[in-house]
């Protein structure tokens, strides 16, 4: 008799025998990134805007907070407000989209703001009115702000102080603005 014939073993290059390490490693880290992606992209904005919401200020005499930025953008669609960037909620006085070249940059860099001024319903009634005025005030304040001073952590505080004191000794009306709040500040 004579001996079977034997068997030869699966040829790792002939591409018998499963795809290799290296092939699968490439598409779990694809599949990793795209997961990363969708999150960051899809879950991640809602939550920080629902988080905002619930984290916002009060404005003065307990009205409601100020809006998140998930509602101005849908109410600047559905057509409540004027000129983009303009908002008001309850007893606040918003103004948004606030862009402006930093100081020593060579317009290299700028900062993007929000701001949230809480007021009695008669200074907010003022501050409407002079919503061009409050707007330069505001923005020629940021705009003279250096990076070095933009990216001090205390920089709100500050900026809020310097505001108040500009921006009540203005005011016609009995009372003034209480505070200042900045729930957009972004240095690019």
């Amino acid at each position: 008799m004579s001996d079977p014939a034997p068997v030869a073993a699966p040829d790792a290059s002939s591409g018998k025998g499963g795809p290799s390490p290296l092939i699968l490693a490439i598409i779990v880290a694809v599949l990793m990134l795209g997961g990363g992606f969708a999150l960051a992209y899809f879950v991640l904005p809602a939550r920080i805007a629902a988080a905002i919401q619930q984290s916002a200020p009060p404005a003065a005499g307990g009205e409601e907070a100020a809006p998140a930025p998930a509602e101005h953008a849908e109410k600047e669609k559905g057509g409540e407000k004027g000129e983009k960037g303009e908002g008001k909620a309850g007893d606040s006085f918003v103004i948004t989209d606030i862009l402006v070249n930093i100081a020593g940059t060579k317009a290299g860099r700028f900062l993007k703001a929000t701001a949230y001024f809480a007021a009695p319903p008669s200074v907010v009634a003022e501050l409407e009115r002079k919503r061009p005025q409050i707007t330069d005030i505001v923005s020629a304040t940021l705009g003279q702000k250096s990076l070095e001073e933009l990216s001090d952590p205390s920089v709100r505080g500050k900026l809020r102080s310097e505001l108040l004191n500009t921006i009540n000794p203005l005011l016609e009306t009995k009372g003034e603005v209480t505070n200042i709040y900045f729930p957009e500040f972004i240095i690019q």
